[in-house]
């Protein structure tokens, strides 16, 4: 059993960090039972976790309640598999939402050298341009591989979708590409190359812009090629290209 609270108060300023809000207080608290297998056993290590938040503004008006419960299980082929169950209580833009959301998690090594991981989950959340409540859908695989001593390739993908009113508020497929090479302790060049397509419904905007204001279909894509070399542990020099392009699509 662990708990925890914090305070920002109105007045607190993070200008070397970043700090998204101010101006709250926040309690935590947590339990964890484990269950332990035998040296050959299926499942070698059990947990069943259960976690609750609130966030209250400083005047003691209530923006968030959470509670999570989830179940993890570590496997053969150093995996681990997890299911949980979100319900979060919600104040956005002065309207009080319920949020209901299922989680999957999993990540395995079916050879050396090889990492695969999946994360999904699919329920209730918070349209927060709109105000309004959508069902959302999310699935999250990647791939590792380290190619030899000093060569590592990962590919990332998200895909995530925001339904609500019988229509798509969003659709977004990105795709995170790395390759990265240690030449010595002291040197690495890595590529990176991330591509975005991105689907919006302007008819599901109540933002007032109106049909032709937002890009119905775009695609995006960066590249980057940055060279490192450490000097000590505290400085490092880097140096690199970038590029990027935007493309507008009339489907």
């Amino acid at each position: 059993t662990a708990g925890a609270g914090w305070r920002h108060s109105s007045g607190f300023r993070a200008d070397l960090g970043f700090i998204g809000q101010v101006g709250y207080d926040q309690d935590f608290w947590g339990v964890t039972r484990h269950w332990w297998g035998e040296k050959d056993a299926f499942w070698n290590h059990i947990t069943l976790n259960f976690r609750w938040n609130d966030m209250h503004r400083t005047d003691d008006v209530l923006l968030d309640i959470t509670r999570e419960s989830w179940i993890g299980a570590n496997g053969p082929l150093q995996s681990y598999y997890e299911i949980g169950h979100v319900e979060r209580d919600k104040l956005w833009n002065g309207v009080r939402f319920d949020e209901r959301l299922w989680r999957i998690r999993a990540s395995l090594t079916p050879w050396r050298g090889v990492q695969l991981s999946l994360f999904a989950r699919t329920g209730d959340r918070v349209d927060l341009a709109n105000t309004k409540l959508g069902e959302v859908l999310t699935i999250n695989p990647s791939v590792t591989l380290n190619l030899g001593r000093s060569t590592t390739l990962s590919v990332d993908h998200n895909y995530e979708r925001l339904s609500r009113d019988g229509g798509d508020v969003y659709v977004a497929n990105l795709t995170d590409l790395r390759l990265s090479y240690q030449f010595n302790l002291r040197q690495r060049l890595r590529l990176a190359v991330l591509r975005n397509d991105l689907r919006l419904d302007p008819t599901l905007s109540l933002t007032g812009c109106g049909v032709g204001c937002l890009p119905e279909h775009q695609r995006s894509i960066s590249t980057q090629l940055i060279y490192s070399y450490k000097i000590n542990p505290r400085t490092a020099l880097y140096a690199g290209y970038a590029a990027s392009a935007i493309e507008r699509l009339k489907d």
